[in-house]
């Protein structure tokens, strides 16, 4: 989307998986847990300047200007 002259690119790539497995022993009064976590979560942003003045401050900016 765009904001303020600002063109947004946002990607958001969500990947995760778990295995546990669960023993009980001694009369249940213990347990042993062994397992394993996947994660390949990923964020990606990408921002651009349209073309156009931009206001920071009380001062203007051309797009060629800001770079």
């Amino acid at each position: 989307g765009e904001t303020n002259g600002v063109d947004h690119d946002l990607d958001l790539e969500l990947s995760s998986a778990g295995l546990l497995f669960d023993w009980p022993a001694l009369n249940k009064s213990f347990r042993f847990t062994i397992g394993g976590l996947y994660n390949d979560n990923s964020i990606s942003a990408i921002s651009s300047l349209s073309k156009g003045n931009f206001e920071v401050d009380n001062m203007t900016f051309t797009s060629a200007q800001v770079k």
